[in-house]
Protein backbone atom coordinates (compact mmCIF):
# COMPACT_ATOMS: atom_id res chain seq x y z
CA UNK A 1 0.00 0.00 0.00
CA UNK A 2 2.74 2.45 0.88
CA UNK A 3 4.72 1.76 -2.24
CA UNK A 4 1.66 2.28 -4.60
CA UNK A 5 0.44 5.86 -2.55
CA UNK A 6 4.09 6.55 -3.30
CA UNK A 7 4.10 5.79 -6.81
CA UNK A 8 0.87 7.55 -7.96
CA UNK A 9 0.90 10.32 -5.22
CA UNK A 10 -2.71 8.98 -3.71
CA UNK A 11 -4.57 10.80 -1.03
CA UNK A 12 -7.39 8.05 -1.07
CA UNK A 13 -6.82 4.27 -0.59
CA UNK A 14 -9.91 2.20 -0.81
CA UNK A 15 -9.41 -1.74 0.98
CA UNK A 16 -11.50 -4.52 0.17
CA UNK A 17 -11.54 -7.92 2.11
CA UNK A 18 -9.97 -6.55 4.78
CA UNK A 19 -9.96 -9.67 6.87
CA UNK A 20 -9.46 -7.94 10.59
CA UNK A 21 -11.96 -8.42 12.82
CA UNK A 22 -11.27 -4.90 14.59
CA UNK A 23 -12.87 -5.40 18.20
CA UNK A 24 -10.70 -8.16 18.68
CA UNK A 25 -7.93 -5.24 18.84
CA UNK A 26 -7.44 -2.57 21.33
CA UNK A 27 -7.98 1.30 20.45
CA UNK A 28 -4.05 1.27 20.24
CA UNK A 29 -4.08 -1.46 16.99
CA UNK A 30 -6.48 0.82 14.50
CA UNK A 31 -5.53 0.64 10.92
CA UNK A 32 -4.00 3.72 10.77
CA UNK A 33 -1.43 2.40 13.76
CA UNK A 34 -0.53 -0.55 10.97
CA UNK A 35 1.41 2.32 9.31
CA UNK A 36 3.80 3.74 11.57
CA UNK A 37 4.33 7.56 12.08
CA UNK A 38 4.27 6.96 7.92
CA UNK A 39 2.01 9.46 7.04
CA UNK A 40 -1.20 11.17 8.97
CA UNK A 41 -4.64 9.34 8.00
CA UNK A 42 -7.65 8.68 8.82
CA UNK A 43 -9.31 5.81 8.38
CA UNK A 44 -12.88 4.15 8.39
CA UNK A 45 -13.44 0.47 8.78
CA UNK A 46 -16.38 -2.14 9.01
CA UNK A 47 -16.10 -5.52 9.85
CA UNK A 48 -19.10 -8.41 10.28
CA UNK A 49 -20.01 -7.42 14.12
CA UNK A 50 -22.38 -10.10 14.56
CA UNK A 51 -19.61 -12.97 15.13
CA UNK A 52 -16.58 -13.15 16.70
CA UNK A 53 -14.44 -15.53 14.29
CA UNK A 54 -11.03 -14.67 15.50
CA UNK A 55 -8.87 -11.56 14.64
CA UNK A 56 -8.39 -12.75 10.97
CA UNK A 57 -12.28 -12.79 10.23
CA UNK A 58 -13.17 -12.80 6.09
CA UNK A 59 -14.86 -9.96 4.57
CA UNK A 60 -14.69 -6.59 5.93
CA UNK A 61 -13.57 -3.19 3.97
CA UNK A 62 -11.58 -0.07 4.62
CA UNK A 63 -10.79 3.45 3.87
CA UNK A 64 -7.75 5.61 4.18
CA UNK A 65 -7.93 9.67 3.74
CA UNK A 66 -4.17 10.82 3.62
CA UNK A 67 -2.33 14.01 2.77
CA UNK A 68 -5.17 17.38 2.05
CA UNK A 69 -7.87 15.28 1.42
CA UNK A 70 -8.27 14.56 5.12
CA UNK A 71 -9.73 18.51 5.61
CA UNK A 72 -12.90 16.92 3.31
CA UNK A 73 -13.59 14.63 5.48
CA UNK A 74 -16.83 15.47 7.01
CA UNK A 75 -18.90 12.12 7.94
CA UNK A 76 -18.31 8.31 8.10
CA UNK A 77 -20.88 5.83 7.95
CA UNK A 78 -20.55 1.88 7.73
CA UNK A 79 -22.75 -0.93 6.76
CA UNK A 80 -26.46 -0.25 8.48
CA UNK A 81 -26.80 -4.00 9.01
CA UNK A 82 -23.55 -4.09 10.57
CA UNK A 83 -22.41 -6.82 8.40
CA UNK A 84 -19.08 -5.20 7.06
CA UNK A 85 -20.12 -4.89 3.69
CA UNK A 86 -19.30 -1.14 2.75
CA UNK A 87 -18.04 2.25 4.55
CA UNK A 88 -18.55 5.71 3.12
CA UNK A 89 -17.33 9.25 3.78
CA UNK A 90 -18.89 12.54 2.54
CA UNK A 91 -16.44 15.11 1.54
CA UNK A 92 -17.13 18.51 1.24
CA UNK A 93 -15.61 21.87 1.22
CA UNK A 94 -19.10 23.55 0.02
CA UNK A 95 -21.97 22.21 1.64
CA UNK A 96 -23.84 22.82 -2.02
CA UNK A 97 -21.39 20.24 -3.33
CA UNK A 98 -20.90 17.07 -1.70
CA UNK A 99 -19.76 13.67 -3.08
CA UNK A 100 -19.81 10.61 -0.69
CA UNK A 101 -17.47 8.16 -1.85
CA UNK A 102 -17.85 4.57 -0.87
CA UNK A 103 -15.78 1.41 -0.74
CA UNK A 104 -18.29 -2.07 -0.95
CA UNK A 105 -18.07 -5.82 -1.46
CA UNK A 106 -20.81 -7.57 -2.74
CA UNK A 107 -20.86 -11.40 -2.16
CA UNK A 108 -19.89 -13.93 -4.44
CA UNK A 109 -22.69 -15.88 -6.83
CA UNK A 110 -21.34 -19.44 -5.58
CA UNK A 111 -22.04 -21.04 -1.70
CA UNK A 112 -18.72 -21.44 -0.50
CA UNK A 113 -18.28 -24.23 1.88
CA UNK A 114 -16.94 -23.37 5.42
CA UNK A 115 -18.54 -21.60 8.12
CA UNK A 116 -16.17 -18.60 8.31
CA UNK A 117 -16.34 -17.82 4.36
CA UNK A 118 -18.43 -14.17 3.78
CA UNK A 119 -21.36 -15.85 2.31
CA UNK A 120 -22.12 -18.59 5.26
CA UNK A 121 -21.20 -15.35 7.94
CA UNK A 122 -24.01 -13.94 6.20
CA UNK A 123 -26.36 -16.62 6.05
CA UNK A 124 -26.24 -17.13 8.85
CA UNK A 125 -27.55 -13.64 9.73
CA UNK A 126 -30.19 -14.25 7.62
CA UNK A 127 -31.47 -17.34 9.81
CA UNK A 128 -30.71 -15.65 12.80
CA UNK A 129 -32.68 -12.53 11.59
CA UNK A 130 -35.49 -14.06 9.86
CA UNK A 131 -34.96 -12.65 6.84
CA UNK A 132 -36.31 -14.49 3.52
CA UNK A 133 -33.43 -13.61 1.43
CA UNK A 134 -29.80 -14.78 0.41
CA UNK A 135 -26.75 -12.57 0.87
CA UNK A 136 -26.42 -11.56 -2.56
CA UNK A 137 -29.96 -10.33 -3.33
CA UNK A 138 -29.87 -8.46 0.84
CA UNK A 139 -26.85 -6.79 -0.32
CA UNK A 140 -28.70 -5.42 -3.68
CA UNK A 141 -31.44 -4.24 -1.97
CA UNK A 142 -29.57 -2.69 1.20
CA UNK A 143 -27.33 -0.94 -1.10
CA UNK A 144 -29.94 0.01 -3.77
CA UNK A 145 -31.67 1.86 -0.85
CA UNK A 146 -28.92 3.56 0.59
CA UNK A 147 -27.51 4.56 -2.74
CA UNK A 148 -30.97 6.55 -3.49
CA UNK A 149 -31.03 7.94 -0.48
CA UNK A 150 -27.87 9.93 -0.97
CA UNK A 151 -28.23 10.32 -4.00
CA UNK A 152 -31.78 12.26 -2.60
CA UNK A 153 -29.80 13.93 -0.65
CA UNK A 154 -28.05 15.79 -3.20
CA UNK A 155 -25.04 13.73 -2.76
CA UNK A 156 -22.72 13.00 -5.69
CA UNK A 157 -21.46 9.02 -5.53
CA UNK A 158 -18.30 7.76 -6.15
CA UNK A 159 -17.77 4.04 -5.23
CA UNK A 160 -15.42 1.67 -5.77
CA UNK A 161 -16.43 -1.83 -5.35
CA UNK A 162 -15.81 -5.92 -6.18
CA UNK A 163 -19.45 -6.31 -7.70
CA UNK A 164 -18.59 -9.98 -8.34
CA UNK A 165 -20.01 -9.72 -11.49
CA UNK A 166 -19.03 -8.10 -14.25
CA UNK A 167 -18.94 -4.65 -14.04
CA UNK A 168 -20.93 -3.54 -17.48
CA UNK A 169 -23.01 -6.31 -18.00
CA UNK A 170 -23.91 -7.77 -14.30
CA UNK A 171 -27.41 -7.54 -13.12
CA UNK A 172 -26.88 -5.34 -10.12
CA UNK A 173 -24.27 -2.84 -12.13
CA UNK A 174 -26.95 -2.50 -14.62
CA UNK A 175 -29.47 -1.76 -12.50
CA UNK A 176 -27.15 1.14 -9.94
CA UNK A 177 -26.18 2.62 -13.41
CA UNK A 178 -29.89 2.98 -14.78
CA UNK A 179 -31.82 3.67 -11.20
CA UNK A 180 -28.44 6.53 -10.04
CA UNK A 181 -27.92 7.16 -13.56
CA UNK A 182 -24.31 6.51 -12.65
CA UNK A 183 -21.36 5.70 -15.29
CA UNK A 184 -19.06 3.23 -15.03
CA UNK A 185 -15.44 5.06 -15.17
CA UNK A 186 -12.49 2.32 -15.18
CA UNK A 187 -13.65 0.95 -18.81
CA UNK A 188 -13.03 3.60 -20.23
CA UNK A 189 -9.38 3.49 -19.50
CA UNK A 190 -9.01 -0.35 -20.84
CA UNK A 191 -6.91 -1.08 -23.61
CA UNK A 192 -7.51 -4.07 -26.10
CA UNK A 193 -9.63 -7.10 -23.72
CA UNK A 194 -11.46 -6.81 -21.10
CA UNK A 195 -9.17 -7.25 -18.14
CA UNK A 196 -10.15 -10.26 -15.64
CA UNK A 197 -9.88 -8.73 -12.09
CA UNK A 198 -9.40 -11.86 -9.58
CA UNK A 199 -7.01 -14.73 -10.19
CA UNK A 200 -8.84 -17.79 -11.34
CA UNK A 201 -11.36 -14.97 -12.71
CA UNK A 202 -12.39 -14.43 -16.77
CA UNK A 203 -14.12 -10.95 -16.68
CA UNK A 204 -13.80 -7.37 -14.83
CA UNK A 205 -15.93 -7.75 -11.68
CA UNK A 206 -13.67 -4.73 -9.74
CA UNK A 207 -15.09 -0.96 -10.85
CA UNK A 208 -15.64 2.41 -10.13
CA UNK A 209 -19.13 4.04 -10.78
CA UNK A 210 -20.04 8.27 -10.74
CA UNK A 211 -22.73 10.01 -10.50
CA UNK A 212 -22.07 12.04 -13.99
CA UNK A 213 -21.67 15.35 -12.33
CA UNK A 214 -18.04 14.19 -11.26
CA UNK A 215 -14.62 15.08 -13.49
CA UNK A 216 -11.59 12.92 -13.76
CA UNK A 217 -8.75 14.17 -15.08
CA UNK A 218 -6.35 11.41 -15.01
CA UNK A 219 -6.15 8.20 -15.15
CA UNK A 220 -2.25 7.37 -13.69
Amino acid sequence: IKQLVEEYDAQGVGLLEVGVNWRMFPCSKSLPTWFGSWKPMLANTAHNRHEQLGRHQQGGVGMLALGSLRKYVRKRSVDFRGLGRWCSWLLYANENHKTRVIVAYNTGRSKPRGEKTIYQQQLRYLQTQGVDSNPRRLFATDFLACLLTWRAQGERLLIFWDANEHILDGELSRILMERLDLVEVCHQFWNGERPNTHIRGSEPIDGCLASRELEFTSHR
